[in-house]
């Protein structure tokens, strides 16, 4: 689902890097916002609104099982970006995606390569075989294509299979060659919540341990953004960061430091624009928040 917070995201990753070209949602996505607040977005990072877009040609999303009323379908949101070819895959037609498949089983090569951009709005966290599953995302992407990825931190019990952690998406692509990876921290009160304070994650290539994440009351999400390189493998297995011998160690720091990180231009909101019950504003006052720089708050989204 596009929320409030991931539509600033992606417009912001879109001002950086333009979303074009063959786009993939791994399921179809529901969008959580109005058009107006769409333009909104874009017009509070001065990113223009796709002019090859007639914005009457809007359609209104008639098959997700969580659509709102009369919001536009995801098709229509992603050509406010551009001039994209969008397609969406799923395990099964019941949301009409327009490409069949089951992520925990190796996809097709005539896939391979397939796409500049996808998509994961919480789908990992519903998937059984990750090792098939990621090794899927790589070999959809061209090289230079780059993914998105929001999925479960914590507090989803029966929600979905899995809660992750930020450095089992950033450890995988870093491993694998990756060009650059982007991770943080998301949280809300509530996992359908338009707004999220976000921290970014930045962990040091050398230590030995990061500080943990603060236990939350509040729902927590991971957010992803990786680019394939144009050497990036599919195969290569992280072992956590603690238990790496040398070898590995030395892998995986020269992979980091090559990193091509370009700073996203996130624009935090007004916390009085935060859309949250006051009773879970005054909680999260007192929420405890990380002092480490593993841990960079950013705001609100």
């Amino acid at each position: 689902m596009i929320i409030e917070s991931l539509a600033r995201f992606l417009v912001a990753s879109h001002k950086v890097n333009p979303i074009r070209g063959n786009v993939l949602a791994l399921g179809k996505q529901t969008i959580g916002i109005t058009l107006s607040k769409a333009l909104e977005i874009f017009q509070e990072q001065d990113c223009e609104v796709n002019p090859n877009f007639n914005l009457d040609d809007i359609k209104s999303d008639s098959v997700t099982r969580m659509r709102l009323n009369n919001l536009m379908d995801d098709e229509s949101f992603f050509r406010l970006f551009g001039d994209v070819n969008y397609q969406t895959m799923d395990v099964s037609d019941y949301e009409q995606a327009s490409i069949i498949h089951n992520l925990n089983d190796p996809i097709p090569q005539n896939l391979e390569e397939s796409f500049d951009f996808i998509i994961d709005g919480g789908t990992f966290d519903h998937l059984f075989d990750l090792k098939t599953s990621f090794a899927n995302v790589v070999k959809l992407l061209k090289p230079k294509g780059r993914v998105f990825q929001w999925n479960a931190a914590s507090n989803y019990s029966n929600a979905g299979y899995l809660s992750f952690s930020a450095d089992f998406f950033y450890d995988y692509y870093a491993l694998n060659n990756f060009s650059d990876c982007q991770t943080f921290f998301a949280q809300s009160y509530f996992l359908g919540a338009q707004n999220w304070f976000i921290s970014k994650f930045v962990p040091p290539a050398k230590s030995q341990r990061y500080p943990e994440f603060k236990q939350s009351y509040f729902y927590s999400m991971v957010i992803v953004l990786a680019t394939k390189g144009e050497s990036s493998t599919y195969d290569q297995i992280p072992i956590q960061l603690q238990y790496r011998d040398a070898n590995l160690i030395e892998a995986y720091q020269k992979t980091v430091e090559k990193f091509d990180s370009q700073q996203l231009p996130l624009k935090p909101i007004p916390k009085r624009s935060v859309q949250m019950p006051w009773k879970y504003k005054f909680l999260y006052f007192f929420e405890p928040k990380s002092d480490s720089k593993v841990y960079q708050r950013i705001g609100w989204l």
